[in-house]
């Protein structure tokens, strides 16, 4: 849940007011909503731990990060799950967890924000007042809207590689295909769609 997090680090008053109205939002699923979400995580999962044996991932020494998965049109707060483990220190946020979970929901808030948007990356296209920030750090690409306005933001490797894990999740899921995979990727790093679709082959 966002209250268990401290907003200090964020210091654009677009992006604190987005995290705020999500989270004021009444906290009520379907039992329909509830499975579906436990569908997600499930894939997710199993995606993150595909993206662990990356080559970049392991040389870096990257266990994990948080999913955040929610719908545009809300009536809900996002939830978000961490996956695998990330038990180092932050010289900025106290803990790896802490930072990549604020990541995952300010990704998640960008696409909040912007309705035309299909990635979190497209933030970067904003003028530099408008940019929704973490610190002075504009919130980056690993966040994904798919057609049916669900958003699934991921924080814990790469941009493309967090990228990459969100459009697998939601290819794994039935929430795209692989014609909108691509499109989704071309919109955002580029380069995740090829990432993606090793995860899914596995």
């Amino acid at each position: 849940m966002i209250e268990t997090y401290s907003t200090r680090f964020y210091d654009n008053s677009q992006l604190q007011a987005t995290l705020d109205q999500i989270h004021t939002l009444s906290y009520h699923r379907t039992e329909t909503e509830l499975r579906f979400s436990g569908e997600v995580f499930s894939a997710a999962t199993e995606i993150v731990e595909e993206a662990i044996d990356l080559p970049e991932n392991k040389k870096d020494g990257r266990y994990g990060g948080c999913m955040v998965y929610g719908r545009r049109s809300v009536s809900w707060t996002p939830a978000s799950l961490f996956i695998g483990g990330a038990i180092a220190e932050d010289p900025e946020f106290g803990h790896k967890w802490d930072k990549y979970t604020l990541y995952a929901f300010g990704k998640a808030a960008v696409l909040i924000s912007n309705q035309d948007f299909l990635t979190s990356g497209e933030n970067k296209s904003l003028s530099q007042d408008r940019r929704l920030r973490i610190i002075n750090n504009p919130v980056p690409g690993g966040g994904i809207a798919t057609p049916d306005g669900s958003i699934l933001a991921f924080s814990g490797f790469s941009e493309e590689a967090d990228e990459a894990v969100c459009l697998a999740t939601a290819w794994k899921v039935g929430l795209i295909n692989e014609q909108q995979a691509r499109i989704i990727a071309n919109k955002g790093t580029g380069k995740s769609f090829d990432i993606a679709k090793t995860f899914i082959i596995h």
